[in-house]
């Protein structure tokens, strides 16, 4: 794959020790960069258009419609789940 650029997608899973943790999920795989390296407004759930080019990856842009639309995924599904009961199946004893 030497000279060829792959485009894809990323996303910032975490942030640690001054570094962010991106996740690769087409190539199953994962790097970090320097906080100070992402683009403004970058945080955890924050989605990436990345390049992929001799062994290295590099952040080109957020993806905004990509962040909003998961971040609706989530909110949706954290609605869902908070309808459910709220009580246990369970008796205590």
């Amino acid at each position: 794959m030497k000279g060829m650029t792959c485009n894809m997608k990323g996303v910032i899973d975490r942030m640690e020790d001054g570094f962010a943790i991106i996740l690769i999920e087409e190539r199953n795989d994962e790097f970090k960069v320097r906080k100070t390296k992402l683009p403004e407004g970058s945080k955890e759930g924050t989605w990436l258009n990345i390049a992929y080019s001799d062994g290295f990856y590099s952040i080109h842009s957020i993806d905004e419609d990509m962040t909003q639309k998961m971040e609706q995924s989530s909110t949706l599904l954290l609605k869902k789940l908070q309808k459910r009961k709220k009580t246990s199946k369970f008796k205590r004893k």
